[in-house]
């Protein structure tokens, strides 16, 4: 057999990086789900909560529903990414790389958003309900969930075993 044909089995950290991306992307899509149909069902909180945005301004109202959207989006891209790396398909890599950007940049920006804007504006439309120990814990939960994830996807992603198998395989190899 030649270096270019044969069978690549993936590693450990493939199979991993797919399962905690199939779990990454199916708790985004039922949060987002969840919170919509709170707020269609008019439940108190959300109410409480996106009046709160809007009153502080359309610029901060229209950076939520776009993130919301967003992530939405990136959710079901991320599902498919996390599918697509279980058989290494060879646009899964690139995809991979491209959905961790992306969500690294819309991770920042919305804890910027949160931290500097949204959540002082919360804090004071109902003190009682966001306290100092809720703020850290979403921040940590959103910089673990939001930066680090897709920062360890995208260095993963980048390491040379990964590059070699999405190689071997774009090259005429099976994955197994």
């Amino acid at each position: 057999m030649t270096a270019t044909h044969g069978v690549v089995v993936r590693s450990t950290g493939l199979r991993l990086l797919s399962i905690l991306g199939i779990l990454h992307a199916s708790l985004v899509l039922m949060a987002v789900v969840v919170i919509l149909v709170m707020a269609a069902g008019g439940d108190a909180r959300i109410a409480s909560i996106s009046q709160t945005i809007r009153q502080a301004g359309t610029i901060l109202w229209t950076a939520t529903l776009f993130t919301l959207a967003t992530s939405f989006v990136l959710g079901f891209v991320m599902l498919y990414n996390a599918i697509g790396t279980l058989s290494l398909t060879p646009w899964s890599q690139r995809a991979m790389k491209l959905w961790s950007g992306v969500w690294l940049a819309l991770s920042l920006a919305a804890l910027i958003v949160n931290l500097g804007w949204i959540y002082p504006a919360l804090k004071l439309a109902s003190p009682e309900r966001f306290t100092f120990a809720r703020l850290l814990l979403v921040t940590w939960f959103h910089i673990a969930v939001g930066l680090l994830w897709p920062g360890a996807v995208l260095f993963y992603m980048n390491t040379r075993h990964v590059k070699q198998a999405y190689a071997r395989v774009a090259g005429g190899a099976s994955a197994m």
